[in-house]
């Protein structure tokens, strides 16, 4: 089941570079009679009819990745890079990357530790790419200035665990492609977005192309859960299922749907949990503000360590992401049936 996970886990997609992702949802879904659009933002637009021809769910999730693009090409042809998304800059050097269309391998140094004094901070400002060239012409016939670059780590399944990169948010693209493969008496339109990391970007032009009544966001989301003794809020905890959001920096879940998707949850006994953070934003925004506003809230798969170079989900957070959403799903069409 979750071999599709890693696929998209590993696949190249930094924000504004989402085309590989898109194809690689569009192979997966080519037999479950859904019609694709793709926006000009590189949103990939998935639609599903269903048996209610009035009432429909946008369902979003987003394809890109933190990651970079390189800003220039130096002399000793090392390249000086931009941040896509956040990162962390004291998590960047010695850490592999991939550049471009090419693949070029390259790792992230560190300044010399003769020059670097000890107890300052690494700013991305201290920061190159090395990949294997001396001299700025070498460079130059791997890489190109406004490449794309993300961590060069390789998804697996271990005990249980994924372990992989860009698990924000590929986990709620492999969610959400699972819900697209059955059928609902609800129409689906599912919306991969773009350049979600950046900004919120993709979800905005994207909902100009996209008809729904209700709405609901899926996300990767923080878990710092590895030792309570620490004056910290873990935000979500793995093992204890999928987390729901009532509200962040950028929005306040919809009460009714928060409420329904507890209800569902309960009657199947599925295990969630709510995120205890405030802070980020979601497309959930973006679909309570659409046009007339969408009721609308976001369900998220806790992850450890997001935004780095190598994340971790359990399997079985997924599988109850999957199944929560799948029964919600049966009781809104339940209550739009008896309307």
């Amino acid at each position: 089941m979750m071999n599709f996970a890693v696929k998209l886990s590993n696949g190249f997609g930094p924000s504004g570079c989402e085309t590989e992702i898109r194809e690689l949802i569009k192979q997966e879904l080519k037999e479950y009679n859904i019609k694709f659009k793709t926006t000009f933002l590189g949103s990939l637009i998935a639609t599903k009819e269903g048996k209610i021809k009035d009432q429909r769910v946008i369902i979003t999730a987003h394809t890109d990745e933190v990651g970079f693009i390189i800003s220039k090409i130096n002399n000793d042809g090392t390249l000086s890079f931009r941040k896509l998304g956040g990162i962390d800059d004291r998590i960047l050097p010695s850490k592999k990357v991939v550049i471009g269309r090419k693949r070029t391998k390259g790792i992230i140094m560190f300044p010399q530790i003769h020059l670097f004094p000890p107890k300052d901070i690494v700013k991305l400002k201290d920061l190159r790419i090395f990949i294997g060239a001396t001299t700025m012409e070498q460079a130059a016939k791997k890489v190109t200035i406004g490449d794309y670059a993300t961590f060069a780590t390789k998804g697996e399944i271990r005990n249980g665990q994924l372990w992989g990169k860009a698990l924000d948010d590929r986990i709620g693209c492999f969610v959400l492609s699972e819900i697209l493969k059955k059928n609902w008496n609800i129409g689906i339109t599912g919306i991969f977005n773009s350049q979600e990391e950046v900004g919120c970007r993709g979800i905005k032009s994207a909902l100009h192309n996209a008809k729904g009544t209700y709405g609901l966001a899926i996300e990767g989301t923080t878990a710092y859960d590895i030792d309570d003794s620490l004056d910290i809020s873990p935000s979500t905890e793995l093992g204890l299922g999928p987390a729901i959001t009532i509200i962040d920096r950028m929005s306040i879940g919809n009460p009714n749907m928060i409420k329904l998707m507890e209800f569902a949850a309960k009657k199947k006994k599925i295990p969630f949990q709510y995120k205890r953070t405030a802070t980020g934003g979601t497309e959930t925004y973006f679909l309570l503000r659409n046009k007339q506003g969408l009721p609308a809230l976001c369900i998220s798969v806790p992850v450890r360590y997001i935004h780095s170079p190598l994340g971790m989900c359990l399997e079985t957070d997924v599988k109850n992401t999957i199944s929560i959403i799948e029964q919600w799903l049966l009781e809104l069409e339940k209550k739009v049936e008896e309307k």
